[in-house]
């Protein structure tokens, strides 16, 4: 009986032992581009007043992007948000990790519009109460480490909201003091398989448009190339095509920040390289990191100058760089510059002594002041003058190689001997300068069976080209007037930057463009470029950085709007 009463006995209630842990998330397989985002509502407010705008950023978050109201509503986006981009280059997908607005209420807000349904390995998935309506993201309520404990995620698909909610969840908690007003994130074998593809696209693109373009330029004349055809930057182009995949090679990760300041928009951006990598990132990168910063030939270009560059690097690299240049340039002149095997020495001889250092700039000559208006009148318009350009290259004798030169080159036979079109150039000299007047190019002659459907192109106006040391420097020169243009350069001789450039050096390569002064308007909108590089173990960093001003985003936006 007791045995009996024993057996019937019924069970006892084992504990309850709770949900079941779930292992750490992984990143996803197929993640391509993290982001953070410090604190959105402020970037966003700061971002719009730069460029001239006033959208509040819920509602672009609402109308713009597909986000529901109500879940707007229950996230705090003055809080740090993440991102992950994951997918394919061709087929993305994007999940985002929002904080809630106030985690205790946070249910009770969400349950006005969305019902929970449990999905395991997730969280609480949140379903549209009212049927039939498509939702434009797939959204969850997500468990976080720390003091609070949860996220709202949202992917575009249901099935990235199922392999990266736990992770940007988990990502979100981690990076939670990050305060950048945004941060992006390429780890190498995504930069590879997604930028290498895009960039080797671009230059294939590039290609065939120079490609038509060359043909077009052949119909206008009856040798081809001709000065200006863009037959070697076709080639080039061809080339680098083919590299894209060896440029990528070392790169690690890509970092692009991005900082609101008061009166610009700063975009840095690095790729952290192998340093002992071969590639040509990693090269030069190395070469630039044994430059100075300092940029002093940049103050004797015009002040007014709307492009302006600054660039450091060893004096043999920069040797080389010249005698790339004069071959392709004898490469487009072709048959036009008689016995080019002579000119080629002499032309590498005239680069022999080039140093660390060469700035370069676009500006404008001067015109005369225009006549005041007439009372009732309105002011006529600024008066743009001709582009002018000008090369400085430092000089490790002082110019005096090329001083010495330069009468050499100006009695040279291939140099008298060149033609542009049919007509030979004017050359002079002056106290350590030459002068090459070039012609404008003749109009075509249609020739039956060579160019019968070439038609009369736009006669070009007459230029120089000038070769001078300038206090103790090479300068080549571009100009209507190349005297002119050298009498200024010579009046500088020390003074701060371009306005353009202004007075900060930030890397061995400074580049400056003036937007708005490329107009003729005023006041001046800025881009600010510079690039360097630095070394931290067996990292090397690669970091290039572009400044946008407010006036250069109200361009933007602007133009963005008259499309």
């Amino acid at each position: 009986m007791l045995l009996s009463a024993g057996a019937c006995k019924k069970p006892q209630a084992q504990p309850d032992a709770g949900p079941r842990a779930l292992p750490p998330p992984t990143a996803p397989a197929n993640l391509l581009v993290t982001a953070h985002f410090g604190h959105p509502t402020s970037s966003v407010r700061a971002l719009s007043t730069l460029a001239g705008m006033n959208v509040p950023f819920e509602l672009g978050m609402s109308m713009v992007l597909g986000f529901d109201s109500t879940l707007l509503a229950a996230v705090d986006l003055s809080k740090p948000v993440d991102m992950v981009i994951t997918g394919t280059p061709e087929e993305r997908d994007v999940t985002v990790a929002f904080f809630p607005q106030a985690p205790a209420s946070l249910r009770s807000t969400l349950s006005t519009r969305f019902r929970f349904t449990t999905v395991e390995g997730v969280g609480d998935r949140l379903d549209l109460r009212t049927q039939g309506r498509e939702q434009a993201w797939r959204c969850a309520i997500v468990g976080a480490p720390g003091e609070i404990s949860s996220r709202v995620v949202c992917s575009t698909r249901e099935q990235s909201l199922a392999t990266s909610a736990r992770w940007v969840a988990l990502v979100s908690s981690q990076r939670a003091t990050e305060t950048d007003d945004g941060v992006f994130e390429v780890d190498g074998g995504s930069a590879r398989s997604s930028m290498a593809p895009y960039f080797r696209r671009v230059l294939e693109q590039g290609s065939a448009m120079l490609g038509a373009s060359a043909q077009q330029a052949r119909e206008q004349h009856t040798t081809a190339p001709d000065l200006g055809d863009p037959e070697p930057l076709i080639t080039r182009a061809r080339q680098l095509s083919t590299q894209v995949d060896a440029m990528f090679v070392d790169l690690r990760r890509v970092v692009v920040k991005l900082t609101v300041e008061s009166n610009a928009l700063v975009v840095d951006a690095t790729g952290e390289l192998n340093a002992t990598g071969s590639s040509t990132i990693a090269q030069g990168t190395t070469r630039a990191m044994a430059m100075p910063t300092t940029h002093a030939l940049t103050g004797r270009l015009a002040p007014d100058a709307p492009i302006a560059a600054g660039w450091r690097t060893p004096a043999d690299s920069l040797r080389a760089h010249m005698q790339t240049l004069v071959r392709t340039a004898f490469d487009v002149l072709g048959s036009r510059v008689p016995n080019a095997e002579s000119a080629q020495p002499e032309m590498d001889a005239l680069f022999a002594h080039v140093g660390d250092e060469v700035a370069v700039a676009f500006s404008r000559a001067p015109v005369p002041p225009a006549r005041p208006a007439r009372p009732g009148q309105p002011a006529a318009e600024p008066a743009l003058g001709a582009w002018e350009f000008t090369a400085l290259a430092s000089q490790d004798d002082q110019g005096a190689a090329v001083t010495a030169l330069l009468p050499q080159l100006a009695r040279a036979p291939w140099l008298r001997g060149m033609r542009i079109g049919t007509v030979a150039p004017t050359i002079t000299t002056a106290r350590n300068a030459l002068f090459v007047r070039l012609p404008p190019r003749p109009e075509p002659i249609a020739q039956p069976g060579l160019n019968e459907r070439a038609t009369p192109s736009r006669t070009t106006t007459t230029s120089d080209v000038g070769l001078a040391v300038s206090n103790g420097q090479l300068a080549v020169l571009f100009s209507p007037n190349a005297r002119d243009l050298l009498r200024r350069l010579d009046a500088r001789t020390a003074g701060p930057a371009p306005n353009v450039l202004g007075a900060a050096s930030e890397g061995p390569m400074v580049v400056g463009v003036d937007a708005r002064a490329l107009r003729g308007e005023a006041p001046p909108a800025l881009v600010r470029l510079s690039w360097g590089g630095s070394r931290e173990g067996d990292v090397l960093s690669s970091r290039f950085r572009i400044s946008l001003s407010d006036q250069v985003l109200r361009m933007l936006r602007r133009a963005r709007r008259e499309e």
